[in-house]
């Protein structure tokens, strides 16, 4: 019997890790209802042990066609002269040790601004950084598209590339008075 219920188990967590992975896959923009059903019902459910195990890389990023964007972050505070930054991740002068705040900074771009959770993101930054309450906090993206040309540039090509930099403000929020 002990073997069967260790069958029985793994054929179970194999069913729950593909239903995972394929409603993670799912893209809305298809509108095929089937596809948006299953996304709707498995999604909220599993997003979480989707993203903590990391099995969020989709296979753009192992295909011919790679993702081609650059994100930087900065975290600033209003200040009397303007907004300040107080810290930065990614790109050449953001700190290089924050691989899982880069992480969950990539996951809160795909997040409604409005969403809770992105409040939250600023509000522990507050605490953490010492922030007096009331002060506005923002998180600020800087990003850049890699071109896709029609044939591959030489090493000259892309040492003279220079990117085409954008940037947003992906969120605004007032920090929470400080525990004592």
């Amino acid at each position: 019997m002990p073997r069967f219920l260790a069958r029985t188990a793994i054929v179970l967590f194999c069913l729950w890790h593909m239903s995972a992975v394929a409603a993670f896959a799912i893209d809305r923009s298809w509108n095929f209802a089937p596809f948006s059903a299953f996304k709707d019902l498995v999604d909220p459910v599993t997003r979480g042990y989707v993203l903590i195990t990391s099995q969020w890389q989709q296979w753009n990023l192992f295909s011919p066609d790679p993702l081609r964007r650059i994100s930087q972050y900065r975290v600033e505070i209003s200040g009397g002269s303007g907004w300040q930054t107080i810290a930065k991740i990614g790109g050449p002068d953001g700190d290089k040790r924050r691989a899982g705040m880069m992480k969950a900074l990539r996951r809160i771009e795909d997040r409604r601004a409005d969403d809770p959770l992105n409040q939250r993101f600023l509000h522990v930054l507050c605490r953490r950084e010492r922030i007096v309450g009331g002060i506005s906090i923002r998180l600020v993206r800087r990003f850049a598209v890699l071109p896709k040309p029609q044939h591959p540039l030489s090493v000259e090509e892309w040492r003279s590339y220079a990117p085409s930099w954008s940037e947003d403000t992906l969120f605004t929020a007032s920090c929470p008075p400080l525990a004592l």
